[in-house]
């Protein structure tokens, strides 16, 4: 059974904490930092620049949306925790494009 639903906030909280502080998060953290460098020398590499100008601006606001997104997952732990202390904690759905209507499949 999952932790969310088995666990008090308070608990799970202590365990994000304590992950944070730990190796195992700034490997993961470090990987990500990796990611955002290789997608911003890609974007710099000259190959890049002389694309046709509509691709190129369809592949430059691909790159910004990538380098957004792993940034965002760099704080996943801070997220969680945010989703356990909001007045809607309970969704037990913490995917960022599910549908705000219960029991939705996409």
């Amino acid at each position: 059974m999952s932790n969310i639903k088995t666990k008090k906030p308070a608990e799970i909280e202590a365990i994000l904490d304590q992950g944070v502080q730990g190796d195992f998060w700034q490997v993961i953290v470090d990987a990500l930092n990796e990611s955002i460098e290789h997608i911003e020398n890609s974007a710099n590499d000259e190959e890049f620049k002389n694309l046709p100008a509509e691709q190129y601006k369809l592949e430059n606001e691909l790159v910004k949306a990538k380098i957004k997104y792993l940034k965002q997952l760099k704080n996943t732990p801070q997220n969680i925790k945010s989703w356990l202390t909001s007045p809607d904690s309970k969704t037990t759905n913490f995917d960022p494009y599910a549908q705000n209507t219960p029991d939705t499949d996409t």
